[in-house]
């Protein structure tokens, strides 16, 4: 949850910048494997597009939203910590080559990809050591939409 900062609190939202994809929707869900007869949910990709979704829209939407978010309000890439959605380690250092941030912070190794809880678990951890002057989070739902929020510190 991202809402209004105390005065004088060390995180402070500058702004924010979100895509949404409709013609992707559906390419990437959690589903049940009716096979198995077990209730337990599964991740499907759709066979028409969803390993095109992962390719255009997953591995490059996020670079290119940062980047717009960042230009916006004259940040480079240097000046800022990354904290995203932990889906794939391919994923993930993709997105360090393309937005190439002073630091990128995640626990990936440790929990794994926790869906969008990756996101507030990873800042939780690491706030207190966070040493740039912008903090940048971004997420995904690849099929859907995806989100950046800058934030200074």
């Amino acid at each position: 949850v991202v809402g209004a900062s105390e005065p004088g609190g060390r995180l402070v939202l500058v702004d924010w910048a979100a895509d949404t994809f409709s013609d992707e929707y559906g390419a990437m869900m959690l589903g049940v494997r009716p096979e198995s007869g077990l209730a337990h949910p599964t991740y499907g990709i759709a066979p028409t597009g969803g390993i095109q979704a992962f390719l255009t829209s997953g591995m490059n939407g996020p670079p290119k939203l940062v980047e717009r978010l960042l230009a916006k309000h004259g940040v480079s890439a240097d000046e800022v910590t990354l904290i995203s959605h932990q889906a794939t380690r391919k994923l993930m250092d993709h997105w360090a080559q393309q937005i190439r941030p002073r630091e990128y912070l995640d626990t990936f190794e440790d929990l794994g990809n926790m869906v969008h809880a990756s996101m507030p678990v990873t800042l939780s951890r690491f706030q207190r050591e966070l040493r740039t002057k912008y903090l940048v989070m971004v997420g995904l739902g690849i099929g859907a939409h995806q989100l950046a929020v800058l934030v200074r510190v």
